[in-house]
């Protein structure tokens, strides 16, 4: 049952988006044809007087065609049925009143504006519903990513997921768990002298060292795009101690950061280490807390 509820509502989405995509076709074939046939009006004008008359007209639906395509859509249409019905009362007096033949010409006025106007209201909308659908989608893919684009550890949302995973196994089976935070001394000055594309290979490189530091039954995250990094140690404080020395030496050894500048790069790191008691945080964001709280000593 659930699965033919699950096809039922694949298969409308596909007609909702047939039918977006046929009034969008369908609108701008009229809109083409209706701005087409105003030109056609002021071209083929019998008279001079004639020719002013449909320019006029031409230029006003000109106006309600810019309203539209900025979604002016009511002041459009107002515009539309104001120029219409003036239209009509001026030919009208012009032709019962003073006695001028009334062309066939003039006839199409009274048509033209109507049908261009609402196929570009038509189109307009169906291009904003698919914009505002192409959004949504957008922000819906953003929020369900957990994976940092430069480096592909998982993000800053996995690591809060593991970290509560983690946690309750501690509570269970009575086993340390660490939290170690991670981020870049002097990034302010890294950045000005870094271009982007550089801030990131420097991201790259430092991930590569870190991995090569920490454990395998460790976990390592990428919290932001600014070189903050956090990893979940299967230990007590003094063994997350030991990885903090451990990736201190490996900074200090490495000349991979030489690579980005061509020369010496200075790359340092500052450290918040917290584990995981039992009554001293109730969730994991309290213990991310507690583990920034500490990274302010770290100096």
């Amino acid at each position: 049952m659930k699965k033919r509820e699950e096809k039922s509502n694949v298969n409308d989405q596909i007609r909702a988006k047939n039918r977006r995509a046929l009034m969008e076709d369908v609108g701008l074939l009229f809109f083409l044809a209706g701005i087409l046939a105003a030109a056609l009006l002021v071209g083929f004008s019998g008279s001079e007087a004639q020719r002013m008359e449909n320019l006029v007209m031409f230029l006003v639906l000109a106006g309600g065609v810019l309203l539209a395509a900025y979604r002016f859509h009511y002041l459009a249409i107002i515009l539309c049925a104001v120029q219409t019905c003036f239209y009509a009362a001026y030919k009208i007096y012009m032709g019962f009143l003073l006695g001028n033949e009334i062309s066939l010409i003039s006839y199409a006025w009274l048509f033209v504006p109507m049908i261009t106007i609402a196929a570009l209201v038509v189109f307009m909308r169906s291009t904003y519903q698919a914009e505002v659908i192409a959004e949504m989608l957008e922000k819906q893919l953003h929020e369900q990513v957990m994976v940092d684009r430069v480096t592909g550890l998982y993000n800053l949302k996995s690591m809060y997921i593991d970290l509560e995973r983690q946690i309750a196994f501690s509570k269970r089976n009575l086993v340390p768990v660490t939290l170690m935070l991670l981020e870049l001394r002097y990034k302010d000055e890294l950045s000005s002298i870094l271009t982007s594309a550089q801030f990131d290979q420097l991201r790259v490189i430092l991930v590569q060292l870190l991995e090569d530091s920490i454990r395998l039954e460790d976990r390592l995250f990428a919290l932001d795009e600014e070189g903050r990094m956090g990893i979940i140690c299967t230990c007590d404080k003094a063994g997350a101690e030991i990885i903090k020395r451990r990736i201190i030496e490996r900074l200090e050894k490495t000349g991979d950061f030489r690579r980005i500048l061509n020369r010496a790069l200075r790359v340092e790191v500052r450290f918040g280490i917290f584990e995981y008691q039992e009554g001293t945080v109730a969730n994991a964001i309290e213990l991310k807390k507690k583990a920034e709280n500490e990274m302010q000593y770290d100096v």
